[in-house]
């Protein structure tokens, strides 16, 4: 048996396996000297200690996915100088919450440090697409950001109210041609050119909501 550490044959990081033993001395256990007592300890609990008191190298070495309090980064020179996959997670979220994100919801769950996105009206990039059968309509709030399908000649009133300012509402016309008029209270932000007045049977209109009570038409006008 070698005496000395110099004297022990080499092993590489790659060779350990986590039942290795490692000796160390359990300075709170005199019974062998005033110094301590020599024990054993396996490579798998070292991980687990390393993980659990913030000290180590930074790098997660848990064989199992990590929990939430692994540590990323340690520093032991400082008190406290410990960040965890919590501390990181924390800190993704308050920096996006912080921010300035148009049409998206922004969820953090602290109890499953988990972030999520989802988007919260405003145009999306698929549109529901909805058909309108009879000769009149009225658009609605539940209208916004959809393509409606007028399956016959249509007058379709565009109110001074329901709809957010933004929120757009598109028309294609499949049965004939439409004619778009403003309800109570509702004006025009810019004149539609050169009328309100859908071209034929195939025509694309968009009608935006450019204020509180105003509204902008613009597509295949005659």
């Amino acid at each position: 048996m070698a005496g000395k550490i110099t004297e022990l044959g080499a092993q590489t990081g790659a060779q350990i396996a986590l039942t290795d033993l490692t000796e160390m001395v359990d300075v709170s256990d005199t019974s062998m000297a005033a110094t301590g007592t020599n024990k054993k300890v396996p490579q798998a609990e070292y991980i687990a200690f390393l993980n659990a008191n913030g000290v180590g190298s930074g790098i997660a070495m848990s064989p199992n996915p990590p929990s939430t309090t692994t540590v990323l980064w340690a520093d032991t020179d400082e008190v406290g100088g410990v960040i965890t996959i919590e501390d990181a997670v924390d800190a993704v979220a308050a920096a996006l919450a912080a921010g300035t994100h148009a049409n998206v919801i922004i969820t953090y769950d602290d109890a499953a440090n988990s972030i999520s996105l989802s988007a919260a009206g405003g145009e999306t990039a698929v549109q529901t697409i909805e058909s309108v059968a009879g000769p009149t309509y009225t658009v609605m709030a539940a209208d916004a950001n959809k393509i409606k399908r007028l399956v016959v000649t249509t007058t379709v009133t565009l109110p001074s109210g329901g709809l957010g300012v933004g929120a757009r509402v598109d028309f294609l016309c499949i049965g004939g041609p439409a004619t778009f008029v403003l309800g109570s209270g509702a004006s025009w932000d810019v004149r539609p050119t050169p009328s309100a007045v859908a071209r034929s049977v195939g025509s694309f209109v968009t009608a935006i909501k450019m204020g509180t009570t105003s509204w902008a038409l613009t597509g295949d006008l005659v």
